[in-house]
Parts: structure tokens; C-alpha cells; sequence
């Protein structure tokens, strides 16, 4: 029987990284220090941050604080726990939700009804021509 080893506080820090650099894009704003020091800044000046605290979120040298994490997930239209922890109440069919799947949906609801439509046409062409419905 396998069990699953705790992260690393080291591991921790990284996929929380790679989960804000993701949200980063999918909300179309640069993975850049000084733009998400900017932005977040602008967004939320009663708890600003420094590029230098911004670039260490996006390489994965620290996690923000709780109330930082909460500014960010609200900003980013993420959940809290997804962007601390990769954990997310969404699933399909009792199935967890990866991460490209939880982006893409998110992208999605950002579309207007018609580019949805589109979109979900082609998929759905996409999936018969592989013998899926």
C-alpha cells in the first residue's frame, strides 16, 4: 500500500509558484515582479507588498501570508485553497479537477456566450472525431 509523503516546505513553495505564475496567465497579467507588485499594490494598498516579496511568490522562495494569500485568490478569481494548496472543491464526475482543466474553465466563463459557443462546438467536434461524446 503507498502513502503519500508530506511536501517539503521547499515543495510547498514551488507548486504555489507554479500555481500563481498559472493563475498569472490565465488572468492575461506578465509573470513579472514588478507588475504583480503594481497591480496587487493597487488592488489592495492597506497590504502592499515589495517586488522583491512579489519575485520571491513567483519563483517560489515564499509563500504570502494568509491575508495576502485571500487578496490574491480574490484578484486572481481563484480559490484560496486552490492557489495555497492545488486543492479545490471543483470536480467532474467525483474527479478532482487538474490544474489545466480548473484554467481552462476559468478562461471559458470569461468569454462572451458567443465565443463560448464556439468554442464548445469545437470541442465537442474535436471529441466525436476521437470517438468521444
Amino acid at each position: 500500500m503507498s502513502r503519500l509523503l508530506p511536501k517539503t516546505a521547499e515543495q510547498e513553495r514551488e507548486t504555489f509558484a507554479q500555481r500563481l505564475n498559472a493563475a498569472l496567465a490565465a488572468a492575461d497579467i506578465p509573470p513579472s515582479a514588478t507588475e504583480l507588485q503594481r497591480q496587487f499594490n493597487a488592488l489592495s494598498p492597506q497590504q502592499p507588498v515589495t517586488v522583491h516579496a512579489a519575485r520571491k511568490w513567483l519563483i517560489g522562495e515564499s509563500i504570502p501570508t494568509q491575508q495576502r494569500l485571500q487578496n490574491l485568490s480574490t484578484w486572481l478569481k481563484v480559490s484560496p485553497n486552490w492557489l495555497r494548496f492545488g486543492d479545490d472543491s471543483e470536480d467532474i464526475g467525483g474527479k478532482a479537477m487538474s490544474v489545466d482543466e480548473q484554467l481552462l474553465l476559468r478562461s471559458f466563463r470569461r468569454l462572451p456566450v458567443r465565443e463560448r459557443q464556439k468554442l464548445l462546438e469545437l470541442v465537442q467536434t474535436m471529441a466525436r472525431g476521437r470517438g468521444e461524446r
